[in-house]
């Protein structure tokens, strides 16, 4: 058995948040550990038991003592990530290894409308567990179970005990996800009154001042704002390029679909590329997140590689002697991704892809339209 300094007593002993002597988690213990093991093989599995077996809920929280003790969402059978970094803990406890909690304030993307609506975008108090192994403090996070991760295209946090395991700072697709916005600091014991505080705060124009009630399932709604996500199609066209050009684009959201397009009376086809994505994404006021898909590897490549912002801090230069073309759209369009969580994706222009055939056929009639637009800085050559 590993010894500890003496001023480690207060992360090995339970306390009236971190039960461990409790029947609940007593016997959870039981349940989860193997005697022929390590404490470090059993820490694992704790660690994924606690992550996904107690689902993470967070429209249901008591602000009562009871509410944030590790036994209750044992008895729950869920939790949030305040009571199941505790559990974590507490767990850790019990099979004689130290243990801590932590607290930090995050931008938190794993959220639904409602949830947004209640706290806003910074979540606070996201708790994780700070476990002593190795000589050293590790934290481990347990808050969000596997399947709740697969609905939000995030890979979940593994921990193994060797490395920091947080939060999840970029999804599947490599897009940013959650944000570390202040460190709250570790403490042996969970902060109750300060918790609670804050979280009376938010509900202080409510009837109910002891809980956090939303009516409907996290999950569910979650899936429901995933299946809600929109996805835009876009293509431009130019006949003789500089020519008459425009661009089309389709936009769906949920089971709606909309389409626009526009004719230029002389342009370029990445112009009309580059616009094609504008227009679309100008439609919305608010922040969303959006698949692009483009035929186009000018526009996907220009801001998945990178390009685009590089030409911007040059101070729109390609390198020291060439100017970065169209630099009047490609600022509107990045200040756009900055405002919309969008993923761009080339698709491979007339190779039977219905959406894009679609927006190929919008581009071409607009070009070929009457009344045509005035590209005006192509024109006038002020910023192209």
């Amino acid at each position: 058995m590993e010894k500890y300094p003496p001023d480690f007593e207060i992360y090995l002993n339970p306390t009236p948040f971190l039960d461990f002597d409790s029947v609940e988690v007593s016997g959870f213990i039981n349940e989860v550990i193997d005697l022929n093991k390590s404490r470090f093989d059993n820490l694992m599995k704790i660690y994924y038991t606690v992550r996904d077996s107690f689902l993470y809920n967070p429209y249901k929280i008591s602000l009562t003592v009871e509410g944030f003790k590790a036994s209750t969402v044992i008895k729950n059978g869920y939790g949030f990530c305040i009571p199941k970094a505790a559990l974590l803990a507490a767990s850790a406890r019990a099979i004689g290894i130290p243990a801590r909690l932590g607290y930090v304030d995050v931008k938190n993307h794993f959220t639904s409308e409602k949830l947004t609506k209640f706290f806003g975008d910074v979540f606070a108090y996201h708790s994780y567990a700070d476990i002593f192994l190795n000589g050293k403090w590790v934290k481990a996070t347990p808050a969000f179970n596997a399947s709740l991760c697969d609905l939000f295209n995030v890979a979940p946090l593994d921990f193994d005990g060797k490395t920091d395991s947080l939060f999840q700072q970029f999804n599947k697709d490599g897009k940013k996800y959650m944000e570390y916005v202040k460190d709250r600091g570790v403490f042996h014991e969970l902060p109750f009154d300060n918790i609670v505080a804050f979280f009376k705060e938010k509900i202080e124009k409510t009837a109910v001042k002891s809980k956090i009630d939303i009516a409907g399932d996290f999950g569910s709604d979650a899936l429901k704002d995933k299946r809600a996500n929109i996805v835009i199609y876009t293509d431009g066209a130019c006949s003789g390029n500089p020519g008459a050009g425009g661009y089309g684009a389709v936009i769906k959201e949920g089971d709606k679909r909309s389409e626009l397009f526009a004719g230029y009376r002389r342009t370029t086809n990445n112009r009309m590329e580059l616009l094609a994505c504008i227009e679309s994404l100008s439609r919305f006021e608010k922040k969303a997140s959006v698949t692009l898909y483009s035929d186009s590897k000018y526009v996907v490549d220009g801001i998945t590689k990178g390009w685009a912002k590089r030409w911007r801090k040059n101070n729109w230069m390609r390198n020291k002697e060439e100017l970065a073309l169209n630099a009047d759209l490609w600022k509107r369009l990045l200040d756009l991704c900055q405002k919309h969580d969008v993923n761009f994706k080339w698709v491979k222009g007339h190779a039977g892809t219905a959406e894009n055939e679609r927006c190929d056929k919008l581009a071409t009639s607009a070009a070929c339209g009457e009344n045509l637009l005035i590209d005006h800085i192509y024109e006038n050559n002020t910023f192209a």
